[in-house]
C-alpha cells in the first residue's frame, strides 16, 4: 500500500498536488490547526474539508470520480483512489461529507498507539521510515 503518497494527496493543498511530492511530515504539521504539536483526526478531516472546497471549483457540492485523473494529472490516480474510497453510496460522486469521512489509512499508520492523535514521537517515527 502506498500510504505515504496517499497522505500527500489527503493533506496537501490543491496547488501542490501536481508538483513534486510534499513531505508528509510538513503536511501533518500544517494540519495541526491549534498549533499544539499534535495532529488530531478532526484536524486532518478539517484540512480535508478545505481541500474539498478547493477541488469543487464549480461549487456543486460534490466531486466527480471519473474527472479526477484528468484534472489532477500527476496525482490523478491517487486522487481517484481517494475518491473511490470516499464514495460511500457508490454513485460516482463524492460529497464534502463523504470526502471528510473517508478512511485515512496514512493517518492511521502514523498513529502508532491508535489514540486518534499524531504526536511528536509518532511524527519522528514517520520521519524515520
Amino acid at each position: 500500500m502506498r500510504a505515504l503518497p496517499l497522505l500527500a494527496v489527503l493533506l496537501a493543498a490543491a496547488p501542490t498536488i501536481a508538483s513534486a511530492q510534499p513531505d508528509p511530515r510538513e503536511m501533518l504539521a500544517k494540519a495541526d490547526r491549534n498549533d499544539d504539536g499534535v495532529v488530531e483526526r478532526a484536524e486532518a478531516a478539517s484540512m480535508r474539508g478545505e481541500m474539498f472546497d478547493r477541488l469543487d471549483r464549480r461549487d456543486r457540492g460534490y466531486l466527480v470520480i471519473s474527472a479526477a485523473p484528468r484534472k489532477m494529472k500527476a496525482r490523478g490516480e491517487q486522487m481517484r483512489a481517494l475518491l473511490v474510497a470516499a464514495d460511500a453510496d457508490r454513485n460516482g460522486k463524492v460529497t464534502r461529507q463523504e470526502f471528510q469521512s473517508a478512511p485515512m489509512p496514512a493517518f492511521d499508520r502514523a498513529d502508532a498507539n491508535r489514540d486518534g492523535r499524531i504526536d511528536s514521537k509518532e511524527l519522528a517515527a514517520l520521519k524515520a521510515r
